[in-house]
């Protein structure tokens, strides 16, 4: 029988992990209720099912957790003003929020501790372990143990030999590691919200949150029930990856070329692909328009699109691009991702001083560009058929594109108005950065749940990844359970890789 998720199945399953951590910490059993806690912390992450997109009974378990592991507990140290330790859960090159903050402590004379807390998380950070690794106002530090209990004790060990005055926070939304670590650290922690759509761990165990954007501030302060006085709206800006332009698939001579660009999930939100369908319109109206789609997952569904409407010499798949920033700068129009906006793409267009349009969608945490950056009177069109409108005017007149450039290229996601905002906050003058976003914040829980739920794969995927996190808490019996399932979802589409460790993890939990 085929297994399908929804809200009931996945907030049965979240508090059944939940309430086993729980069950777990009580019988003093650390590291299997941190296991537990942390997948529970997963599922309200990849899904929004918590009307709070918070969990204090999860933070305060893991606060007693801390209390627990780290012995000296209570201590204050007198850390070293020129110290600050930064936790950082994954790396990735040009993305999340790591490079913008670590640039900034390093140029500014800092001695920094940076912590991983597992060597996998950097398999996508190459560039910046180099980075890591050749400066010398940089110590690395990556715990040896693969157990989570033993890996807060490695940490706190090594932040009590630095003595930081300060801690950056940059967590992966499930992180009960670094919320243990740093729930007892009497130093001020200042926590890097890169994740503002989604449920996170870290509310009770920092005591600045910074924001970058209005539907950021406004879910943190009447979803979260967070502190107005503890927010603070700091926008940032890109890392551009400067490399040769690589060029294109075509001749673009004579030609307008859009482009848009994300991760695919993005665009598949939406099962009837109502964005690609408009393309598909403003590509019948326009002779001289090619759409070029960079991006990366799986491509399946695109690529039967365009088969399917036989637009293979009018709109191209690209791929991921590692010259992402010169691909866009030898556009013509940057169109945002639909039903959900990317966060740092348009900001390579707009700083290059190329038009944008998106649609504006305020269901789910998209909202519109003109929330995320002040544009005067400008709005986003908010249906299909004001996008398709606008967008066919933009592609048949350069002077509305001129224009259009202008309105994007002039705001705060900047280096500049980053670096001297964030030394204003090291300061001490949080005022100056606080969050003035009155309103209610606008997000439909059910249309945005329902897209997650909705992506092909979703149920197959969640099995896939139910099965890695809990294969250390479960007997062979449970296993087998789950194995089951994912195989009875389609193991038709399951690399041999992954088969291969999916029997592995079967048998001997590896």
């Amino acid at each position: 029988m085929m297994i399908q998720i929804d809200k009931t199945f996945l907030i049965t399953e979240y508090n059944y992990y939940k309430h086993k951590g729980l069950k777990y910490l009580n019988d003093n059993l650390i590291e299997e209720s941190l296991i537990s806690l942390k997948y529970a912390a997963f599922i309200a992450w990849n899904y929004p099912i918590l009307y709070n997109f918070i969990d204090d009974e999860v933070e305060n378990a893991l606060d007693e957790i801390s209390d627990i592991l780290n012995k000296n507990k209570g201590v204050v140290f007198q850390g070293n003003e020129n110290k600050i330790v930064f936790y950082s859960g994954q790396i990735i090159d040009y993305g999340g929020l790591t490079q913008q903050y670590l640039y900034f402590l390093v140029e500014n004379g800092y001695q920094i501790l940076f912590i991983i807390p597992d060597i996998k998380a950097t398999k996508e950070g190459s560039e910046i372990l180099d980075y890591l690794n050749k400066n010398n106002n940089i110590e690395l530090f990556i715990p040896k143990s693969s157990k989570l209990s033993v890996k807060i004790k490695e940490i706190n060990s090594r932040i009590d030999i630095f003595k930081p005055s300060k801690a950056f926070l940059h967590f992966m939304p499930h992180d009960v590691e670094g919320y243990c670590v740093f729930t007892k650290l009497n130093i001020p922690r200042y926590f890097i919200v890169h994740n503002d759509h989604t449920f996170w761990l870290g509310k009770g165990c920092s005591d600045y949150f910074i924001e970058f954007r209005k539907f950021g501030c406004q879910l943190s302060m009447q979803r979260r029930h967070m502190r107005s006085d503890k927010i603070i709206y700091l926008p940032y800006y890109p890392i551009e990856h400067i490399q040769k332009f690589q060029g294109f698939p075509f001749d673009r001579k004579n030609k307008i070329i859009g482009v848009s660009g994300a991760n695919l999930y993005k665009y598949y939100l939406d099962k009837e692909l109502n964005f690609f369908h408009a393309i598909k319109e403003l590509i019948i109206r326009n002779e001289n328009f090619i759409f070029c789609l960079a991006g990366f997952g799986d491509a399946t569904i695109v690529k039967n699109f365009i088969s399917q409407n036989n637009l293979q010499n009018r709109f191209y798949y690209v791929g991921k691009r590692n010259d992402f920033n010169e691909f866009i700068g030898n556009c013509d129009i940057f169109f945002e991702s639909y039903p959900l906006k990317g966060g740092l793409t348009f900001l390579y267009a707009s700083k290059q001083n190329i038009p944008i349009l998106g649609l504006s969608n305020h269901k789910n945490a998209s909202g519109g560009l003109e929330d995320w950056i002040e544009t005067g009177n400008y709005k986003q069109p908010n249906n299909f058929e004001n996008f398709i409108i606008q967008a066919d005017l933009l592609i048949k007149n350069k002077d509305l594109r001129d224009k259009n450039a202008i309105i994007f290229s002039n705001n705060l996601f900047n280096r500049k108005d980053f670096t001297n905002n964030l030394k204003q906050l090291l300061e001490g003058h949080k005022e100056f950065l606080s969050c003035k976003f009155p309103g209610l914040l606008q997000l439909d829980d059910n249309y945005y749940l329902n897209e997650f739920i909705s992506v092909t794969g979703s149920s197959l995927n969640y099995f896939y990844f139910k099965f890695y996190y809990i294969r250390n808490i479960s007997d062979i019996f449970e296993r087998f359970r789950e194995f089951c399932s994912i195989i009875r979802l389609n193991y038709t589409v399951l690399k041999l890789k992954q088969l291969i460790r999916l029997i592995m993890i079967l048998i001997f939990k590896k």
